[in-house]
């Protein structure tokens, strides 16, 4: 078994016995960190487990099952070109260059633009950098994302009809 480390965020900051209720109910691998100014908490998890999944699935019923309610998994999958330059250790103008296609094989994943900033999905990115550059693809990376995803659709809506999409 490995070791999967992640963040689960919650809706509110848990009382002393909800944290002792974690505790007692397996999250013994989860520490609370919480910021009382603004309500914001999180579990940081360190789960042993055969697949991040599984690691995910088993802490965010533990923790649902004492009354928390999670609201997401911290999720590093939004970023900029600079921040892609930085994980990969090429310049900002050299990723500018492949996002645009005047450099390397072209279908660089597309950017979201929201003002000034255009926005590029990790997961997306590193998939294609894995294809075209034999870079190590982080299939965790990929989980905790989509993860995040699913818990804030749940907290949109009923998906439960949506769930034969999920195996498609």
């Amino acid at each position: 078994m490995n070791t999967y480390h992640f963040k689960l965020e919650l809706d509110r900051v848990p009382s002393d016995a909800e944290t002792d209720a974690l505790y007692e109910g397996g999250l013994d691998d989860a520490a609370v960190q919480a910021n009382h100014r603004n309500g914001a908490a999180r579990l940081v998890c360190a789960r042993e487990a055969a697949s991040m999944s599984e690691a995910l699935y088993s802490a965010i019923r533990q923790a649902e099952s004492v009354g928390l309610e999670i609201i997401g998994v911290a999720s590093e999958d939004t970023v900029t070109i600079p921040e892609i330059a930085a994980k990969i250790g090429r310049t900002p103008q050299s990723v500018r260059l492949l996002a645009s296609g005047k450099r390397g094989p072209g279908g660089f994943p597309a950017g979201k633009t929201l003002g000034r900033y255009t926005f590029y999905s990790w997961n997306e990115v590193g998939k294609w950098l894995g294809k075209h550059y034999e870079l190590p693809y982080d299939d965790d990376a990929a989980t905790i994302a989509a993860a995040d995803l699913l818990i804030r659709a749940r907290a949109m809506a009923d998906i439960s009809a949506l769930a034969p999409l999920i195996n498609v």
